[in-house]
């Protein structure tokens, strides 16, 4: 495997950090191990992410750098590249962890994470730097609604 298809590898595996199917494990386990608040924090701001974004797409489609083809409803939703629902996970789990655990150690963790997160998502083409931005802002508005709501 040359050098470049090893990195664009390594990009495609830290995008998965703000796919549904993390997100999903990320909840579940928290549940499991006791953090059931921090478990329903995490669940409430990706549902509530889930359907702004999916009304924003709806009514504003916007091509990827590199389109897609998409032949229902929800291709072309998931077709669509803004706002960024990876970043505002991304973001989601970097607040609400960061706020949870009050610990700076893994909080620099999570920023570090977040951000190769959010230069994945640029590097693969899957999103302008304004999808990424949006999708950062809607992530930070979330988990602090989400905060203040759910204690």
């Amino acid at each position: 495997m040359l050098l470049n298809e090893r990195i664009e590898s390594a990009f495609r595996d830290a995008s998965a950090l703000g796919s549904h199917v993390f997100v999903f494990i990320l909840i579940v386990f928290a549940y499991l191990i006791g953090l059931k608040l921090l478990s329903l924090q995490l669940l409430v701001a990706v549902v509530l992410s889930y359907f702004i974004i999916m009304i924003i797409r709806t009514f504003y489609f916007r091509n990827r750098p590199v389109k897609e083809k998409f032949n229902s409803f929800f291709s072309k939703i998931d077709s669509s590249s803004f706002p960024s629902a990876h970043s505002s996970r991304g973001i989601i789990i970097l607040i609400l962890l960061s706020k949870y655990f009050n610990n700076l150690y893994l909080t620099l963790f999570l920023s570090f994470c977040t951000l190769v997160l959010i230069y994945s998502r640029l590097r693969l083409k899957k999103h302008f730097f304004s999808d990424i931005l949006a999708g950062a802002i809607l992530g930070v508005v979330i988990s602090l609604f989400v905060l203040r709501v759910v204690q």
